[in-house]
């Protein structure tokens, strides 16, 4: 199975995007395509998507994530590991606060001092 991930176009956050995604690779015939949902809208970390909706369809959506994208506001963060936990769903968070990761050009480091580039601390992405 492949897992498709929701940074598309259109961005899979809603239940016809998912099914779309499906249908596809069903076509395709290649491999079983499983569409992961976006936990936001566009995967802006403003509101939630269509989470259950997404889990209730064709497509059975059992995994959500704003992949590359990090849902920052832990509100948000907290009623999307409550909406799925009741269908047994997860949540695969990306893992980085982008107040520390703005302008970084390459891992924080000695050598990105020597070159004086911005760095990328480790510290952005450990819990």
């Amino acid at each position: 199975a492949v897992f498709a991930m929701p940074n598309t176009s259109p961005v899979a956050d809603t239940a016809g995007v998912v099914e779309q995604e499906l249908a596809l690779g069903e076509q395709a015939g290649y491999v079983t395509v499983q569409p992961i949902g976006a936990v936001t809208v566009g995967q802006k970390g403003e509101r939630l998507a269509e989470l259950g909706a997404m889990a209730d369809s064709r497509a059975r959506v059992r995994v959500f994530s704003d992949d590359g994208s990090c849902v920052w506001d832990p509100l948000i963060m907290r009623r999307a590991l409550e909406y799925v936990k009741a269908f047994d769903g997860v949540i695969a968070q990306h893992a980085q606060d982008p107040r520390l990761t703005a302008g970084a050009q390459m891992n924080e480091g000695a050598v990105s001092a020597e070159l004086g580039l911005a760095g990328w601390p480790a510290v952005a992405e450990e819990s």
